[in-house]
Order: C-alpha cells, then sequence, then structure tokens
C-alpha cells in the first residue's frame, strides 16, 4: 500500500515537473518582427553612423553578397570608429576586402 503511494506521488511529481518545462531553445530562435521587403545591405546602407562601412561593404563587391537571399550577420563598425583605421586597409583594395570579409558571417 505504501509502495502504491509513493509511486502514485513519484507520478505525479514527474508529471508535474514535465509539465512545468519549456522549451527555450525554440523560444530563442524564434524569429519575432522581421521586416523581409528588403535586405540587409539596404538596412546597412540606411544607418547615417554606418556610412563608411556601407561604402567599404559596396566598393569590395560584398554589397551583392548581402543582397542575396541568404542570412548573414554584419558587424558593422561605426563612422566614428573608422577614423581610427589604418590608410594602408582602406588604401588597398586586397587589404579593404579581408576587412571588411572579417565583419561578415553566413549565420
Amino acid at each position: 500500500m505504501k509502495r502504491n503511494i509513493l509511486h502514485t506521488i513519484l507520478l505525479l511529481s514527474t508529471i508535474f515537473w514535465l509539465s512545468a518545462c519549456k522549451d527555450v531553445l525554440e523560444e530563442h530562435t524564434e524569429i519575432v518582427n522581421v521586416d523581409n521587403t528588403i535586405d540587409i545591405f539596404q538596412k546597412l546602407s540606411a544607418q547615417s553612423n554606418l556610412s563608411k562601412f556601407s561604402d567599404f561593404v559596396r566598393s569590395t563587391g560584398y554589397d551583392k553578397l548581402l543582397a542575396s537571399s541568404q542570412n548573414y550577420t554584419v558587424w558593422a563598425p561605426t563612422n566614428d570608429a573608422l577614423t581610427s583605421l589604418d590608410a594602408a586597409i582602406s588604401s588597398d583594395p586586397a587589404k579593404l576586402k579581408d576587412f571588411v570579409a572579417n565583419h561578415i558571417a553566413l549565420t
């Protein structure tokens, strides 16, 4: 008899515990309020404080990549941050392309 009561309590506790769980990963990866009408390069170009980086993206050809349907993450430095960029990078097309590529990731 005691054993049946113990099993019942254990079963009810397990059911209660499992019902209290929620899928945190699904909540974390849920897409909320997505604006699919413009691509990430258009969003980047619309930000006045990112205009220098936007120009770099355009001059290196990465604007076409960011205009695609793939999902990218861009870590865009502000115009203020780019004032300290070495002139050797901004004047050399290969170095500039590497610089821009280091700020873009496929997600």
